[in-house]
């Protein structure tokens, strides 16, 4: 979602591999298990689930069975993908810097991973998360951790560094900060263990696989804390500020007193 052609229709191609045991690798991590169970733990009725930056629907396919889920994204690729695979959900083609399209307080869970990392402007983005979250929603985000062990010891060669359409890499302190400061309350992090998938080829030692990448990430799946620096990358979830006024409220407030 940071360009148009970054994620353009080679992008999602290695999403169509034939291979199966690739595509179950592919759907068991990418099921956010924690985060998955957390959501379902505040589910209500009929609860709307907006997943911004949502590509093709791997988060989606294990949620639209127990949310109204609505996905947006800026690639149609993904999008045509993302139908196939979440049939359940709807979707629109929508840029995250187009959230003014959205109505007001329309939905009860935001969900926004790995997409913050790309963009600019985030002061207007969470404002605009904050505008149409319900009073009681919980928004959910992902981004690459710069506090993470990894990055020290790999440097240049850190995965997350890797993609160079990542322009923002701050640590989850500072995100959480970045939330705050826009009226977005944090209430719970994880982080998901060292990165390198095991469905990717990486250069790892033998001694990474079998003692940090593997073990963390399979801690994360499971729902056992990590320490900050364990994690490569960071989930935050934050709750609506109800005293917080961003630039949205304070128009408002400015209409109501000259009527």
């Amino acid at each position: 979602m940071s360009s148009k052609n970054h994620f353009d229709t080679s992008y999602y191609q290695k999403f169509e591999k034939k291979n199966k045991f690739h595509t179950y690798l592919l759907s068991l991590i990418d099921r956010k298990g924690p985060i998955f169970f957390y959501l379902l733990a505040q589910k209500k009725p009929k609860a709307k689930l907006l997943d911004i930056g949502c590509g093709d629907a791997k988060f989606l396919q294990h949620v639209q069975n127990h949310f109204a889920c609505l996905g947006v994204d800026t690639s149609t690729q993904a999008l045509k993908l993302a139908k196939k695979k979440a049939p359940k959900a709807s979707f629109k083609k929508l840029s995250i810097y187009d959230l003014k399209k959205l109505p007001d307080q329309e939905f009860d869970i935001i969900t926004c991973f790995d997409v913050l990392e790309h963009v600019t402007n985030h002061t207007a983005i969470f404002s605009q998360m904050h505008r149409i979250l319900k009073p009681s929603g919980k928004l959910i985000v992902s981004f690459p951790n710069a506090s993470s062990l990894m990055l020290r010891r790999k440097l240049q060669s850190w995965e997350c560094l890797q993609d160079s359409s990542h322009i923002y890499l701050l640590s989850a302190q500072d995100w959480e900060q970045r939330l705050r400061t826009n009226g977005l309350l944090p209430v719970k992090r994880w982080m998901s263990g060292f990165l390198n998938p095991i469905y990717k080829h990486i250069n790892l030692s033998l001694f990474e696989k079998l003692f940090l990448q593997l073990p963390t990430q399979i801690l994360f799946v499971f729902g056992f804390p990590l320490p900050v620096t364990w994690g490569d990358v960071a989930f935050i979830a934050a709750i609506k500020n109800p005293h917080f006024k961003n630039d949205y409220h304070l128009e408002q407030e400015k209409l109501s007193s000259t009527d």
